[in-house]
């Protein structure tokens, strides 16, 4: 596990965005090449007539991307503990 490995799989990232419904809510979900999810951010604007649906995409996919890598790390450091001392 080194740093470069988790930075290899953040970037082969397939990230979906989506508004939901009418409201100022933009959820982001980050997903391997494998289809498996590993990122979940959200975005929401409090008044909707100051809603910018860019703005919205933009802010989720950097909380998405976050919570993304840190799972990653987790799931990296999961193998690599199986690897030393299997269960």
């Amino acid at each position: 596990m080194t740093p470069e490995r988790v930075q290899e799989l953040a970037d082969s990232l397939e990230y979906k965005t989506e508004r939901v419904g009418d409201s100022t809510v933009t959820g982001c979900w980050a997903f391997l090449p494998n289809g498996f999810q590993v990122g979940y951010g959200e975005s929401a604007c409090i008044d909707p007539e100051s809603f910018d649906a860019e703005k919205g995409e933009k802010y989720a996919r950097e909380r998405c991307e976050q919570a993304a890598i840190q799972k990653i790390w987790e799931l990296e450091g999961y193998r690599l503990a199986q690897q030393l001392k299997p269960l």
